[in-house]
């Protein structure tokens, strides 16, 4: 399990509507959760969790290097339920990125977004 400096948590907003969780690790790694919307779910699926009738679905990509910013892991998220399909949430999982620069994520986010619009579609 992994276990999280809760008292550090920080809630960063990238624009009026999107907004990042900023959540560092015992270890020194963070998570940066963000916020996307995308109309669609068009990733391969390595992981489903099913609420009900509603899905959660997981695509994580393995040549994360071209995000640059010591990206190691990223998780991509959505949500399937009946002919609703959407992209809702990156976690990225970083080391030695200063992200109490809120600029840094920002540009990150901007960064995460040509990543994700290239991956290759199913």
């Amino acid at each position: 399990m992994v276990s999280i400096l809760s008292d550090e948590v920080e809630e960063v907003w990238i624009d009026e509507h999107t907004r990042a969780l900023i959540i560092p690790l015992e270890t020194g790694k963070t998570i940066i959760s963000m916020d996307v919307y995308i109309k669609g779910w068009s990733y391969p699926v390595d992981e489903e969790v099913c609420i009900g009738d509603s899905k959660l679905v997981y695509y994580r990509p393995k040549d994360v290097e071209s995000l640059g910013f010591n990206v190691e892991k990223i998780e991509i998220i959505g949500f399937k339920h009946g002919d609703i399909e959407e992209t809702i949430s990156v976690r990225l999982w970083v080391s030695k990125v200063n992200v109490k620069d809120h600029e840094i994520i920002k540009r990150l986010y901007s960064r995460v977004l040509e990543f994700i619009s290239s991956r290759k579609r199913c």
